[in-house]
């Protein structure tokens, strides 16, 4: 379990490829340990976000099939409604993805890491500022956020044209979690839309090291975003940055 979450931390989709191999194997050895089958559902789900045809809908099966039985044997967990988002996102039923956040902040109303989910769920749906709300709200109670906390926030400020924000932001995943996939290309897309060349080329070289076969349409894919505007404006950002499409 703990070698499948040092991947998942990493958010990219080897990493995650990764942490369910390790999950499975918890679950082959102990079949009633929920916390790897909750993990797995989440993972099955948004790895769903970039597969094709036949492979995708295997994953959203395998994603649902996690949901239904953890929720069943854990009514009152948080971490079930994880799959479910990912899963209906994958879908592209953004309002069923944000409906399993709220129920799950319905659940544990004070619990910072649980509406700050909402908050990345709601940045997803195109719904930044309600996004920034439970971000912001969650970010003062969180004693050290994840990658994927101020990713949420990037975009949000990014979507609401706000980029010298949307940029500070992008800086704060890349020196705060170096291993973090989505930290480099945010930053390189932002540095170009503020014509800071030579940050874009660092943030690009950064991102090329981390994983050389990086495509900019798969990127996107990746991100799970309900807007096509706004994922066709990154697209080109991304590939004004030097990033391959």
């Amino acid at each position: 379990m703990a070698k499948g979450f040092h991947e998942f931390q990493k958010y990219s989709p080897e990493s995650l490829a990764k942490t369910v191999g390790f999950w499975e194997q918890a679950l082959a050895i102990d079949p009633d340990y929920l916390a790897p089958l909750m993990g797995c559902g989440y993972c099955y789900g948004h790895l769903a976000f970039i597969a094709e045809s036949d492979e995708k809908e295997s994953l959203i099966a395998k994603s649902q099939a996690a949901f239904e039985r953890s929720k069943a044997e854990a009514p009152n967990d948080v971490r079930p409604y994880a799959a479910k988002r990912a899963l209906e996102t994958a879908r592209g039923d953004y309002d069923a993805a944000v409906a399993a956040g709220r129920a799950a902040l319905a659940i544990e109303p004070n619990d910072s890491y649980t509406r700050a989910v909402l908050g990345m769920m709601l940045s997803m749906a195109a719904e930044p500022r309600e996004a920034l709300m439970h971000l912001t709200k969650a970010g003062h109670e969180m004693a050290s956020p994840p990658g994927w906390f101020y990713l949420a926030q990037t975009h949000c400020h990014y979507m609401l044209g706000a980029l010298d924000d949307a940029l500070k932001v992008s800086r704060q995943v890349v020196e705060r979690d170096p291993a973090f996939y989505s930290g480099p290309a945010m930053a390189a897309a932002l540095a170009t839309e503020r014509a800071r060349n030579s940050e874009a080329t660092t943030m690009r070289e950064r991102m090329l090291a981390m994983d050389p076969q990086f495509s900019s349409a798969t990127f996107v894919k990746w991100q799970g975003l309900k807007d096509p505007d706004y994922r066709r404006r990154l697209l080109e950002a991304l590939t004004s940055a030097g990033l391959p499409e």
